[in-house]
């Protein structure tokens, strides 16, 4: 097989594999999973815009009993799949072969946000495209790391929903750039849920801020 992929905490992670492709774990990935550690342990977990299902994967990792990978494209959730059988279930687990494992503590869902999504979490977790879009971005492109014109349109939707989705206690971890405006999220949606920055990454461009969500009801 023609495979790229990123070693994280001892894990395979496969971004590529063959004509499959998602988007590659960068920081705001590694900035998300660091934390992770100290929240998943016996956790429903929803990897939404599951990508390479690197989330869901340390989420498996660090004591999470079932995680429900979610993305709008489809590579993704081959990917996710791939990854999670990868290093849990069969090392030598092929790309005909995928179809033949039966997860038991795991789902992988084709779906727009919450459109496709039925169930209740403890715990979800969304690292979100927000870059602002770019007029000459390829469609690949676009659909990892554009969340609109303005890079907030994307967590704007998810966070009109996401409280519905969650079980009495639950939280959600979502990743924010600068450089999409998230004083302007925070305060429009301020009356549904407290805020808590838990991590942040500056970098040449941008930081990234790490926060937690809980509904205020």
């Amino acid at each position: 097989m023609n495979t790229k992929y990123v070693l994280y905490d001892e894990l395979k992670i496969f971004y590529k594999i063959d004509k499959y492709e998602t988007y590659p774990p960068h920081e705001d990935s590694f900035l998300m999973t660091e934390y992770l550690g100290n929240i998943v342990i016996g956790k429903k977990v929803l990897d939404m815009g599951c990508g390479s299902g690197i989330q869901g994967i340390i989420s498996k990792k660090y004591g999470s009993n079932y995680i429900t990978f979610a993305d709008i494209d489809r590579d993704a959730l081959v990917i996710s799949k791939y990854n999670y059988t990868y290093n849990f279930v069969d090392s030598s687990v092929t790309l005909n072969s995928l179809k033949e494992y039966t997860l038991e503590n795991a789902e992988f869902i084709l779906t727009d946000l919450f459109r496709n999504i039925n169930k209740k979490y403890d715990l979800i977790l969304f690292n979100p495209p927000y870059l602002p879009a770019a007029g000459d971005e390829d469609e690949k492109s676009k659909l990892w790391t554009a969340g609109g014109k303005t890079g907030n349109e994307i967590i704007d939707n998810f966070l009109s929903d996401a409280y519905k989705y969650l079980n009495n206690n639950g939280c959600i971890l979502l990743l924010v750039s600068s450089l999409s405006n998230p004083p302007y999220i925070l305060s429009k949606y301020s009356k549904l849920y407290k805020f808590k920055v838990v991590k942040k990454l500056k970098l040449f461009f941008e930081e990234l801020i790490l926060i937690e969500l809980f509904p205020k009801f």
